[in-house]
């Protein structure tokens, strides 16, 4: 997977068009954002699976973090 910023960009608009708060579509691109990352330092070169997110999950709680940033 490779970390692609128009991505982003077309979930923003598809938040904006369905009429998320601002307040949610930050939060969301920002918990996107964390997991794209993490996605492409541990996984550069494989396609996104569930199985990634399950283990961006559990990261996370192995770190103590919150769910949400």
């Amino acid at each position: 997977m490779h970390y692609n910023p128009n991505t982003l960009s077309e979930y923003r608009d598809f938040m904006i068009l369905k009429n998320f708060s601002s307040k949610t579509i930050k939060t969301y691109l920002q918990i996107a954002d964390y997991f794209f990352r993490f996605c492409d330092e541990r996984y550069p070169n494989e396609a996104m699976s569930d199985d990634m997110v399950k283990k961006y999950l559990v990261h996370r709680f192995e770190k103590g973090l919150a769910w949400s940033p």
